[in-house]
């Protein structure tokens, strides 16, 4: 089953990454990341540093992701969720 998520940004998505810790990011090809809680009705905004063009990511770490880019792999750490 599908379920529409409002993502507020105009690119594709190319990762969807389980944090374990409820929620999932995705990242898109313009270097997006945006959290969506286990609800997947909504996304926010995650501060990430700009980087240019995404290809792909993957789960590096119980807090960090890696962004696979046309000129190599960054790792972003990404903040747990607030208690």
């Amino acid at each position: 089953m599908w379920n529409k998520v409002e993502t507020g940004i105009d690119a594709n998505i190319v990762a969807a990454v389980n944090m374990n810790d409820d929620r999932l990011i995705l990242v898109s090809q313009a270097g997006h990341l945006l959290a969506v809680a286990s609800d997947l009705h909504k996304s926010s905004a995650l501060k990430a540093p700009a980087m240019g063009e995404v290809l792909g990511a993957v789960s590096s770490g119980p807090k960090a992701i890696a962004l696979a880019r046309v000129n190599g792999v960054a790792t972003v750490e990404i903040a747990p969720l607030n208690p």
